[in-house]
């Protein structure tokens, strides 16, 4: 699966030449809670085709959409210092088959959209924060 190439609008970047996005592997390791091993290679590229369609502020919405954060429950923190460290949320992530959200690991979904990990917590992020933006 292979994306379009284009030029970068942004600043530090601006008027470079980005390479096209490709979709790489399925997912490695399969859980049972998770069904990765639903998804086909052709669901796949029917997925990475519609979302690279998409203008940048869909796509944000669209991960937003497809991916659940929730809480931790319970943190164990012994020292007051190491509280502004420990994990705050547990992220679940989806995909859609058949208008269903099936669940899959965080490494068939990156890898199916052909996306970066901080560029999706920084868009949860600012969505789930604040979601007038």
């Amino acid at each position: 699966m292979e994306g379009k190439a284009y030029t970068c609008a942004s600043k530090p970047r601006k008027g470079r030449m980005v390479e096209p996005q490709k979709c790489t592997d399925q997912c490695l390791n399969p859980v049972t809670t998770r069904k990765c091993h639903i998804i086909t290679e052709e669901d796949r590229q029917q997925m990475f085709s519609l979302f690279w369609s998409m203008t940048w502020d869909e796509k944000k919405i669209w991960v937003s959409n497809m991916i659940d954060r929730r809480t931790v429950q319970e943190q164990s923190t012994i020292e007051p210092d190491e509280a502004n460290y420990r994990k705050k949320y547990s992220y679940y992530y989806f995909l859609n088959k058949d208008g269903e959200r099936v669940p899959v690991c965080k490494h068939l979904f990156l890898s199916t959209l052909c996306i970066g990990e901080k560029s999706v917590y920084k868009w949860i992020d600012k969505l789930k924060s604040d979601p007038s933006s």
